[in-house]
């Protein structure tokens, strides 16, 4: 997800490539997580109805509910994948 030459990270998701630098990512987690909370999509699992700017770019993410769940997944799943390799570098010094 970061990249080792620019050191930004790289989110890919459905036909949407994001490059940010890690507030901006941290940024999009947080609203992710909002818009998870919003009980009214929760009526439209199927309708591409959740509006989720990008932070500091001219795009958006324009999904389904489900979609933002599985999207928000993936950045936790990433989320993990780096604090545990950060770790691992920690013992290989």
């Amino acid at each position: 997800m970061r990249c080792s030459d620019c050191m930004f990270y790289q989110v890919g998701f459905g036909t949407s490539m994001l490059t940010l630098h890690e507030t901006e990512l941290d940024e999009l987690k947080v609203m992710v997580q909002y818009k998870l909370g919003d009980a009214d999509m929760l009526m439209h699992d199927e309708i591409k109805c959740v509006w989720l700017p990008a932070p500091s770019t001219n795009h958006a993410l324009l999904l389904t509910y489900k979609e933002l769940k599985a999207f928000a997944y993936m950045l936790e799943e990433a989320d993990t994948e780096e604090k545990t390799r950060a770790l691992l570098q920690c013992f290989n010094k």
